[in-house]
């Protein structure tokens, strides 16, 4: 077999060539269509409550215990922040504005420079103490959101 011959044997057994990857891990199409659902039917609803003047808690969490849950006031934090009114946003539900916020900024930022290798997986103390901070935080903007809608 001749170089130019063999050359070509092992271009061949490569494949074709690895297409710039452009998608974010972990964003399946399943979690953005159950993204984009939730957020249609949030609107359907606020749609619905200022057509017809009834109000009320679209929360079923709220509707069984008479609680509100972790994530109560994010469709109100929402529309405060669409209104440009990222104070009242925060009122409502600081840790789902927050997020409402960063999203945008981690996907574009995922968008526009992709990682170039898989991340280590991190220690085992290392994620237990992220997973403990994340609890936590949840919990006590969980407490807060409680302390708020009883005022």
């Amino acid at each position: 077999m001749t170089p130019v011959e063999s050359a070509s044997a092992i271009a061949a057994d490569a494949g074709p060539p690895a297409r710039p990857r452009l998608g974010i891990a972990g964003l399946t199409p399943t979690i953005i269509a159950v993204a984009a659902i939730w957020a249609l039917l949030v609107v359907a609803v606020v749609i619905l409550q200022r057509a017809t003047g009834v109000g009320g808690a679209t929360c079923l969490f709220r509707r069984i215990t008479g609680f509100p849950c972790a994530a109560c006031g994010s469709t109100r934090a929402a529309l405060s922040l669409a209104a440009g009114q990222p104070l009242r946003a925060l009122a409502f539900n600081p840790l789902m504005t927050a997020l409402m916020l960063a999203a945008p900024v981690w996907l574009a930022l995922r968008l526009l420079r992709p990682p170039r290798r898989m991340p280590r997986p991190l220690a085992g103390r290392v994620r237990a103490l992220l997973w403990l901070l994340a609890v936590g935080v949840v919990a006590a903007n969980w407490a807060y959101v409680i302390w708020h809608e009883s005022r």
